[in-house]
């Protein structure tokens, strides 16, 4: 066949590469499931490498030493492979760049071709490889239901595709590398460009300046998700503006000459909401991140204004450098917990919840809603991250999860076990009933009630002193529900078959209720 000759001359001068794919792939069939998903073992984080090597190596004797190299440059620096998802799609990013930059050509068109020929060759891969996998699935499902066999379960599919996509993925990537060096889809890509994404950059682009003016003149902070839709036009318009080098669209060159100093009020806006937010809220480990971006984006923008024609393969290995710095030695979770800790502790302070030795007590009655639900989210953060602050404060959150059920608790009181000791009565049913303010309003057959329930609720509570901080709210109502479920108005006995009644800042207030029936020409015994 043409394509078994087309992977024999692909691989003719090759050999060594070939036995390190092989290599790397059959581990996988000794590893379990728990392991390969759940544990890792940091052996697949490893993956990526095997691209990288293909493309760094000079010498194919040197491949696999590259996996000891780099081993051993991340124990140097005391850092683990450990299987986390932050750890994959760092190594996977940094796999991309190095992938898409190879040779650091100098020549900006140049760099983006080959950098575009090789994403279109992975895309490629990728797509046939999982076509391939689909096509085994159907196989191995096909015998186990025909014939009763187990394949499946016996290999395990998550088993069965990482040795197989360990394996067919570079072999095909390297085949396409070798028979199609130039990439074939430019003219969609035009399309794409110069007729869609193009246009719609340049449409958010003025939107975005227009609302930085709209801001500015009010003074107000952008919303908080303004700082992505900016970030993402910020690599939107780096990305575009290299592929227009391929392109060579004269309107276009000259927009994205000018797109730079365009960029520089939403920018502004977002450094504004940025530091007002890291001020009010501190640093959380998703907002270090996006900073990283944010000032790595500018950075390429400050770069393009002056220095027009400067290499990219400059600020690849800034984004290499970057993405190791932050995933793996700046520790972005310690200072996330250090920034909360410091926010939490002038809260503290502010409400005179902390003394001078660090201790905490107060009254937590005056403190509005929105402040305990402050106080606890920062509480949260830290026990969840193990900080010794939050651990050893374990019973204050205790506290404020007890006052924040002390603003707001319903209660709510059943007509049940109650005996209505009657000599006669005509019992009628209420056509609807319904909540006005303070007032319940009862619509009959021939007349409209309205009772002040909420003076009727002080007045039966005024006969137990019952007080909001005392704890035995549910037992007081059970043994006063008798008065609060039956009253008499204008010569007719309601009995309600439920009532709601809110406890909100040391204020019983009635919220609903409904009514069972009502009674005329009643006598009680």
């Amino acid at each position: 066949m043409q394509i078994i000759a087309d992977l024999k001359v692909a691989f003719v001068d090759k050999k060594v590469l070939f036995l390190t794919i092989l290599a790397f792939s059959l581990p996988m069939l000794f590893l379990g499931t728990s392991q390969i998903l759940n544990d890792y073992n940091g052996f697949w984080l490893l993956e990526p490498l095997l691209l990288i090597a293909i493309y760094l190596n000079k010498r194919q004797v040197l491949l696999p030493i590259y996996f000891l190299i780099f081993t051993a440059t991340l124990y140097f620096f005391g850092l683990k492979l450990n299987g986390h998802i932050g750890d994959l799609i760092a190594f996977y990013l940094i796999f991309f760049l190095l992938l898409f930059s190879l040779n650091f050509a100098k020549d900006n068109e140049k760099f983006i071709g080959q950098s575009l020929t090789r994403f279109l060759n992975l895309l490629i891969s990728f797509t046939l490889f999982h076509l391939f996998f689909l096509s085994v699935l159907a196989i191995f499902a096909g015998l186990d239901y025909l014939f009763g066999w187990d394949v499946l379960s016996i290999y395990g599919v998550e088993k069965l595709y990482l040795v197989l996509i360990s394996f067919i993925l570079p072999i095909l990537f390297i085949f396409l590398e070798e028979k199609f060096g130039e990439y074939r889809l430019l003219n969609f890509i035009k399309i794409a460009i110069n007729f869609i994404l193009n246009p719609l950059l340049i449409i958010y682009v003025i939107l975005l300046n227009l609302y930085s003016i709209y801001r500015f003149v009010l003074l107000e902070l952008p919303r908080g998700g303004v700082a992505y839709i900016v970030l993402v036009c910020l690599i939107a318009g780096f990305i575009l503006r290299a592929l227009n080098l391929l392109i060579k669209s004269k309107i276009y060159d000259q927009i994205f000459k000018l797109l730079p100093f365009f960029i520089i009020l939403p920018s502004i806006l977002l450094w504004w909401g940025i530091v007002h937010r890291v001020g009010e809220y501190g640093l959380s480990e998703p907002r270090i991140y996006l900073i990283a971006c944010v000032i790595f984006a500018n950075l390429s923008y400050f770069v393009i204004i002056f220095a027009r024609n400067f290499p990219y393969k400059f600020l690849a290995f800034l984004m290499i450098f970057g993405i190791f710095f932050t995933h793996f030695i700046l520790d972005a979770k310690l200072i996330a917990i250090n920034s909360q800790k410091e926010i939490l502790l002038k809260e503290l302070k502010a409400l005179n919840l902390l003394d001078n030795n660090g201790s905490l007590s107060g009254n937590l009655k005056k403190i509005d809603e929105d402040k305990i639900y402050y106080l606890q989210d920062k509480f949260d953060f830290l026990i969840k991250n193990g900080d010794s602050f939050g651990l050893e404060n374990k019973k204050f959150l205790e506290k404020l999860n007890v006052a924040l059920d002390r603003k707001w608790q319903i209660f709510t009181i059943n007509f049940s076990n109650i005996e209505i000791n009657i000599k006669e009565a005509t019992i009628k049913s209420v056509i609807t009933s319904s909540v006005d303010g303070d007032e319940f309003v009862m619509q009959l057959a021939d007349d409209e009630i309205r009772v002040n329930i909420q003076k009727h609720l002080e007045k039966v509570l005024a006969t137990v002193n019952l007080k909001p901080d005392s704890g035995f709210d549910a037992q007081i109502f059970e043994q006063i529900k008798e008065k609060l479920l039956i009253f008499e108005v204008n010569k007719k006995v309601f009995v309600l078959s439920s009532i709601n009644i809110v406890l909100n800042d040391d204020v019983y207030k009635f919220y609903d209720a409904s009514v069972l029936f009502y009674m005329e020409d009643a006598e009680l015994k």
